[in-house]
């Protein structure tokens, strides 16, 4: 299979149909996000694990009273930069930008 990349926003609709097992693949830029908290020590954004998302998800779709009490708040995690670990709250996990590939 061959792959052409289409630079070109403004090629003729003859060009922009792509021949029997060829794909067009345009190059634009996807913002991609992930969820983490703050390293307490250097500041850096932390990518956290599946199963610490799993149960801020848990916890956020359980009704209040119900759950929530069986359901832990706190985890620590350790900063893959500075190595420090720390202990967080469900309440510090927030969204952060992907940083761009050099």
């Amino acid at each position: 299979m061959r792959v052409t990349v289409d630079t070109d926003a403004r090629s003729d609709s003859a060009s922009f149909l792509p021949s029997p097992g060829e794909t067009i693949m345009h190059a634009a830029l996807a913002r991609t996000t992930f969820r983490g908290v703050l390293c307490r020590r250097c500041g850096q954004p932390i990518r956290l694990r599946q199963a610490i998302l799993s149960r801020e998800s848990t916890f956020n779709q359980s009704q209040p009273g119900s759950d929530q009490q069986w359901c832990s708040r706190v985890f620590s995690h350790r900063c893959k930069i500075c190595g420090n670990e720390a202990v967080y709250t469900l309440n510090h996990i927030s969204e952060f930008d992907e940083p761009c590939p050099a």
